[in-house]
């Protein structure tokens, strides 16, 4: 069959222009062929790279979300036992600064000195909250806390902060008033000899 073509396209007598328009329009149908398979793996492409894209923000947030719970769950936060030993401690230590529980001393100071160093562990962990602490780092959050308070210049200076507070303070409640009058009596009036 290919040869009765051959033969009838030989019994066609065209003339050199003739075939070099067939020449021309049969490169001209490849060269439309070549372009629309070209735009065809040009969308192709574009739409694998979208899907790329797309896939690739997905196993970010993926890794992300993963990053963010493995810090959430490696906190003290989920860890009771270790919460109630650093809260614990820290009573400890304060009350060791500030006497027992009904200690007017305590009453006037405790808080204060607990907020100190707890705002001190804090900045030393980039946290706002000591249920924040990495499970990894508690043991030298415990040593952290052990230092503030072996320092006795920290819990002092806490407390000749706020007793100034007190004594300049013109509208201390009249409990809170007694209090510090109370005090200062037990100090014998020296704000700075505590």
């Amino acid at each position: 069959m290919a040869n009765d073509m051959m033969v009838k396209f030989e019994d066609l007598e065209l003339s050199s222009e003739d075939l070099e328009q067939i020449e021309i329009k049969a490169r001209d149908m490849r060269l439309k062929k070549l372009e629309k398979s070209n735009i065809e793996i040009v969308d192709k492409i574009a739409k694998q790279e979208v899907t790329i894209g797309l896939l690739t923000n997905t196993v970010s947030q993926v890794c992300d979300d993963y990053k963010n719970l493995k810090e959430a769950t490696y906190v003290l936060a989920t860890d009771d036992g270790k919460m109630k030993e650093l809260t614990k401690l820290m009573q400890f230590l304060t009350y060791k600064c500030t006497g027992n529980k009904l200690s007017l001393k305590d009453q006037l100071f405790h808080k204060i000195i607990t907020n100190a160093c707890y705002k001190h562990l804090y900045g030393q962990y980039q946290i706002n909250s000591y249920k924040r602490i990495k499970i990894d780092d508690y043991e030298e959050s415990i040593k952290v806390i052990k230092r503030w308070f072996g320092n006795k210049e920290n819990a002092k200076s806490v407390i000749n902060k706020r007793l100034k507070e007190y004594v300049n303070d013109k509208n201390l409640p009249t409990y809170k008033q007694e209090m510090v009058d109370k005090y200062l009596e037990l100090i014998g009036g020296n704000i700075d000899a505590i």
